[in-house]
Order: C-alpha cells, then structure tokens, then sequence
C-alpha cells in the first residue's frame, strides 16, 4: 500500500438525524456526517500526533478517568460491565458534534430510541444515564489532546440557569387542549470545542412535538465513526463506501484485502437488489453474483472495519468487539490489515476485545509496529470505572508469558 501525497478533502457523508427516530438499519455513523463528500487518502503535515491523551469526567462509570499514550491502535481490554463500550461512547462523543449520537448509541445498547412517556419523562430518560450516578447538577467534560488541530473537547450539562415547565402531549380534554404538566425540565446543552472550528453550542429542548435543537450545526473536522457489537450493519451503507472509493479509483487495496482473507472471492462490485444497494461478491460455485453479508458474517465485518478505516483519514474510528465472527485461523491477518489500513490512512483505532486467542495472534505484528500500539485495561471497582495504558512492547510482553491482561 502507497502514501497518497497530495491533501485532497476527505469527508465522508452519512445521514444526520435530528429527531428521535435514526434509522432501525443503521449501524454506522460517521461524525463528519454534513457535506456528503467522498473520503481520500490524506498525508498530515509534520508533528502530526493523533490523539495522544483523554480525559473523562462525570461520563457514564468513568468520575474521572486520564489517559495519556495513546497510539495509532488503542486495544481495549475488561470484564464485562467494566466500561469498555462507554469508553469508546465517550471518545465518539467528543469527535463528532451532533446531538443525535446519545440517541443512537441509546438504540445500539438495545433500548428504544424514542421512549414512551411525558415529555418530562422522554427528555430525562434520554440524557439522565449519561451522567455518572446519574448526577445531573455535574457536568461531563470529555476532552481529548493531540495536534493543535486535532484536540478537542465535548461538555455536556442542563443549563440550570433556565427552568421550564413543559405541558403534555394532549390526553383528555377538549380537543386541542393540552393539560398542565407538573414536571420541571433544564435544557440540555452540548458544547464542542476545537481549535479548527468555531465551538458548536447546540441545546436541546423538549416540547409536546419533539426534541427542538437550537444552534448551529458546524462540520466536524475530525472524522470519526462507531461500529458497534450488536447493532445491524447497513449494507447499503457499506456499499457507499465501497463506491466513494471505487470512484476514486482507491477499491484495489481493499478488494485485494477481502480476497487475501477470502480467497474464494473472485470479482467485488456494488450492485442494487430490490432498490437497495449493497456490496456483491462473485464466486466460482455460483452462476450469479450474491451479497457479502449472505457469503460470509465475517468477511461482512471485515469490508465494514476496512472501509470505515479508509472513510475516516485523520480520524477516528471506534469498534466494539473487534474480534466479532472471525475465525482463529484469520487472527493474525485480520490485525495485519487493519493496522495496514489505519497507517495507510492515519486513522486512529479504538477497539475492544474479550478474546485472548486474538490478542495473541497480533503479539508478531503488535512487536513490529510497537510504537503504533497499546493496551487500555478498563476497571471497575465500586461502579466506578478506571483506565491504565500499557505500552505496545509491555503489553506484547504479558500476553506472550500467559499473563492475564483483561482484567
């Protein structure tokens, strides 16, 4: 794989939702959500640095939590109900302004995007368990430090200077008729901080009808994007990714990477199947072309890591369960190409892991590209949740001697 010298504008479009209803299918978000240009390789000009610290405080399990260290592949490691996805939640958070993300992260943990109740009741089931204990008179400060360019912080707090009281939907009454509400609601208020972009103040409002947003809406100039463990993948929006670089005449790296993991893959293309596009596969055994989701789960997610990867240069890219659908014996090529990828198109990976079978397929490559790894261990003790960093060498180090470094 080549460097790209030339900086081309590399924003990747994916819909952005304002009301409370994101797609069911949708299981991708990509932070820089609002130009709906296609992505190209970038080169960063010198002292580039990625993200190199994050501080979480008042997030989800995380009072307060400081990392510094961190690398082109950030590998995250706990027992289960330690914090790891809210970790990688927290990160998405700060790299995309838009408000709609803490809705879809709600749907992609399994709840209703759009809960049932009183206005009262909607608006606080929604923001109300992205505070740490639920102390809402804190704010949540999510920051992140790298190039100038590149850091970047999110706060998150009700405004407590303003209370309202809001009424309810109509229920009784004469028609029309909307009866008081006794419950009492603060704006929501998410303020985005770069040094690249003016802030983005947005506040959130609950009315009868909806969520209200009030502010500006400004492009991101981190990319970033979220695949989630347990969510669907939308094919069709895999299958523009595919085509941004198809287009471009960029797919050869990645189609040569789906047929090194799958070999019986012969030709790669976006086709439509009932209005919908979607990434095909031809094979030897078939007279007609099949989609990849249908040939392989696996090959699936491997296009959606990949493609993600290549959407989001100079940026970030979070995957819950990394390890999700691949066969041991695909381990250590699965680690090879995605590191390949993110230091092809300086992207940044944070990923989650419970399977040490795959940790210790990526000790060769961890060990020749140490200084681009480390291994975050997320703890919880007490329902508070605390992360520590262990370097590429120190971490490759504990795994190949049988240490246990999940917990």
């Amino acid at each position: 794989m080549q460097r790209n010298s030339q900086e081309k504008s590399a924003d990747a479009g994916a819909p952005v939702w304002l009301d409370s209803q994101p797609p069911s299918q949708s299981a991708i978000v990509l932070g820089t959500a609002l130009t709906g240009q296609s992505p190209s390789v970038v080169s960063r000009s010198a002292g580039y640095r990625m993200i190199e610290s994050l501080e979480i405080e008042n997030f989800r399990p995380f009072k307060k939590a400081e990392l510094s260290g961190l690398k082109r592949v950030n590998i995250v490691v706990g027992d289960n109900s330690s914090g790891k996805t809210a970790f990688l939640e927290a990160i998405f958070l700060a790299s995309a302004s838009n408000p709609q993300i803490p809705i879809t992260l709600r749907q992609w943990r399994g709840l209703e995007a759009s809960p049932i109740g009183t206005t009262t009741d909607v608006y606080d089931a929604l923001w109300n368990n992205l505070f740490n204990n639920f102390d809402r008179s804190k704010t949540i400060n999510i920051a992140m430090h790298g190039s100038e360019n590149d850091s970047r912080s999110l706060a998150m707090f009700f405004r407590q200077e303003a209370e309202l009281t809001l009424p309810l939907k109509q229920n009784g009454g004469a028609t029309g008729e909307l009866k008081p509400s006794t419950g009492i609601y603060q704006p929501f208020v998410f303020h985005w901080k770069s040094p690249a972009t003016p802030d983005v103040i947005l506040t959130m409002r609950s009315t009868a009808s909806g969520l209200q947003v009030e502010g500006i809406m400004h492009e991101s100039s981190m990319r970033s994007a979220f695949i989630p463990a347990h969510a669907q993948t939308s094919n069709q929006y895999t299958a523009n990714l595919f085509s941004s670089l198809s287009k471009q005449n960029k797919e050869l790296e990645f189609v040569s990477a789906l047929k090194l993991q799958f070999p019986s893959i012969q030709t790669v293309s976006v086709e439509l199947e009932a209005a919908a596009s979607a990434i095909f596969v031809s094979l030897p055994w078939l007279k007609q072309k099949i989609p990849l989701a249908l040939y392989s789960n696996a090959a699936s997610n491997l296009a959606s890591i990949l493609l993600n990867i290549s959407a989001s240069p100079r940026g970030i890219v979070c995957v819950d369960e990394i390890e999700n659908g691949f066969h041991y014996k695909r381990h250590s090529s699965v680690w090879e190409q995605i590191y390949n990828f993110a230091d092809v198109y300086e992207t940044q990976v944070f990923a989650t892991c419970h399977s040490l079978e795959f940790l210790r397929a990526g000790v060769p490559v961890v060990r020749k590209n140490h200084g681009d790894f480390c291994l975050i261990q997320v703890l919880q003790e007490g329902g508070i949740s605390r992360a520590r960093i262990n370097q590429g060498l120190d971490a490759a180090d504990a795994i190949e001697h049988g240490l246990e470094v999940r917990s």
